[in-house]
């Protein structure tokens, strides 16, 4: 059944470390970089922790771009998971492929597609490298505004990212208006399956796409609600395939869009710091450093692990934890072995 999710759970506010398939709460650069109507350019330096690199907005004095730090973080996607260190190296798995090997050089952030199969990384110069299928990243790349951003989302056929002056691109393949993004500064960006969601420099949530279109699968119509957010104050805002969920500045956590068997329903009485929304499950950090997940339940994806965690990442039917020491144990469907976490790079 199609409908609006409005039944919360209390929950505590926190920022995320990481949202999967993607997003995380992330600091507004606004007062650090000005509006500006041209591209930004600029290399990085080898050391950006001492020397950031400088953007170029045209006419405008170049102004330093802010720093932003590599993360520890894990990514599930479709049968295919990367994960970064804290030094920015990238691994992914399983080896699929050649051309699903992960690039070389450092990562600030990866991001996986839900409903097909590529990846795409913010690097350490703040550019961006996709990889993957070929005629996906063939698509991505070859549209890929010039500039720098600060973090990206990967969907099924789309890419969004927000450029370090905090404005929104979106590229890649136009269906369902994916691509018609909104104006005006934000500071978070989530990607579902055919719709994108931002967090906007007040908190509020901004949601687009949702044109209609038949994919034979999933809501018959691709808008399901997942594109009329709650008039809520959010910190922290993640979009699964055809719903979402957030955490607002209240302790609340809301999700909206496609129901199918409970991902609009959070487990009550449970407080969490970071959820991460996938396919037709959802999953969470508690207070506790637990997991909890609901929703589908396909391939176990609900049945989560053991033990204290810091980030959950839900993707397709598959989920993965990382904990505050970099270990990584991912559950549910093992298409490929994607649940064999080969040892840390």
């Amino acid at each position: 059944m199609v409908s609006f999710c409005t039944r919360v759970s209390r929950l505590i506010a926190g920022i995320a470390v990481f949202a999967a398939l993607p997003m995380s709460a992330c600091d507004s650069f606004t007062d650090l970089v000005p509006e500006a109507d041209d591209d930004t350019t600029g290399p990085a330096t080898d050391d950006d922790t001492l020397s950031p690199p400088v953007a170029d907005f045209g006419e405008q004095v170049p102004q330093v771009v802010p720093f932003i730090p590599f993360t520890s973080s894990v990514e599930a996607g479709v049968g295919y998971a990367c994960s970064t260190t804290q030094g920015g190296e990238i691994q992914c798995w399983p080896a699929i492929s050649e051309e699903w090997q992960a690039p070389d050089g450092m990562a600030r952030r990866v991001s996986l597609s839900i409903g097909w199969g590529a990846a795409c990384g913010l690097m350490d110069d703040y550019g961006i490298q996709c990889w993957g299928y070929y005629s996906l990243v063939e698509l991505l790349d070859e549209q890929v505004p010039s500039g720098l951003y600060r973090t990206i989302s990967l969907g099924s056929h789309h890419l969004c990212a927000i450029r370090v002056d905090d404005r929104i691109e979106c590229w890649g393949w136009d269906a369902a208006d994916v691509l018609d993004s909104p104006e005006g500064t934000y500071r978070e960006i989530s990607a579902g399956m055919y719709h994108t969601c931002a967090l906007d420099q007040e908190g509020q949530v901004d949601c687009f796409g949702c044109g209609r279109i038949d994919l034979g699968y999933g809501p018959e119509d691709t808008d399901a609600g997942q594109c009329d957010p709650p008039a809520d104050t959010f910190v922290q805002i993640d979009a699964g395939a055809f719903h979402n969920c957030g955490i607002t500045t209240s302790g609340d956590v809301l999700c909206w869009g496609y129901e199918d068997q409970g991902e609009c329903h959070p487990p009550e009485d449970v407080n969490f710091t970071q959820v991460s929304a996938g396919y037709k499950f959802n999953c969470g950090v508690t207070t506790d450093a637990t997991i909890s997940c609901w929703g589908v339940g396909h391939y176990n994806t609900t049945d989560a692990p053991d033990g204290e965690f810091a980030q959950v990442s839900a993707g397709l039917w598959n989920a993965c934890a990382m904990t505050d020491e970099g270990d990584i144990t991912c559950w549910g469907n093992e298409t490929n072995g994607v649940n064999d976490v080969p040892p840390p790079p």
